[in-house]
């Protein structure tokens, strides 16, 4: 374990250091599919804007936007539509 674990175990206790630990990896993970979803998009987007198409480059866009606020609701509501 790194000092700041070892500091953060002291300071926490053990219960609530695993509570810490959930917590930051519930926020690793929605950063990552941000993260994701963004290099998706931006793919997706210039492979259209190479073959010159603007619809598709709007209907990527919008796709985009869509998912993006799907995951900003599940997230703000801790909402799971599976």
């Amino acid at each position: 374990m790194t000092s700041f674990a070892l500091k953060m175990l002291e300071v926490l206790g053990v219960e609530d250091f695993g509570i810490y630990n959930l917590v930051l990896g519930i926020v690793v993970l929605f950063s990552f599919f941000k993260n994701s979803m963004t290099a998706v998009a931006q793919r997706y987007i210039n492979v259209e804007k190479v073959i010159g198409s603007t619809e598709g480059v709007n209907k990527i866009f919008n796709i985009s936007i869509i998912n993006y606020n799907y995951f900003c609701f599940v997230r703000k509501y801790r909402v799971a539509f599976f």
